[in-house]
This record gives C-alpha cells, structure tokens and sequence, in this order.
C-alpha cells in the first residue's frame, strides 16, 4: 500500500513542478555563492564532504524506521 501510494505521489504532476521549482532555487543559490562553476570553489572539498555526511545520516535515519529501531 505505502508503494502504490509513494509512486503516486512522486508521479504527481504538482509535486513534481514543485520539485523542479525547488532544484532552480537551488542551483541560482550555488551559482550566487560559488560562481558558475561551483567545483573549481576552493570551498568545493569541504561542501562535497558536508553533503557525503548528511547523505549517510539520512540513509542511517531511514534504515533505523525501517528496522523498527
């Protein structure tokens, strides 16, 4: 049920011009701090590391829902 309902909502026209909207947002917000080409920013090692961890944080809290921890 929680798959039929995540494929549906992910699918959905609104939610995805709104995640569109979000990702232009975005990419105007890197461009104005780090330039057009953000990975020749000196700043660009640190930024990636940050991301790498609240990517493994994010799947550790998901794993944790979906163990029952």
């Amino acid at each position: 049920m929680f798959q039929a309902f995540r494929q549906t909502l992910y699918a959905d026209a609104g939610y995805q011009k709104a995640m569109t909207s979000v990702g232009v947002l975005i990419d105007a917000a890197v461009t104005r701090r780090l330039g057009p080409h953000p990975s020749a920013s000196p700043r660009w090692p640190q930024i990636q590391a940050r991301f790498a961890t609240a990517t493994r944080l994010e799947i550790g809290f998901w794993d944790m829902g979906l163990r029952g921890a």
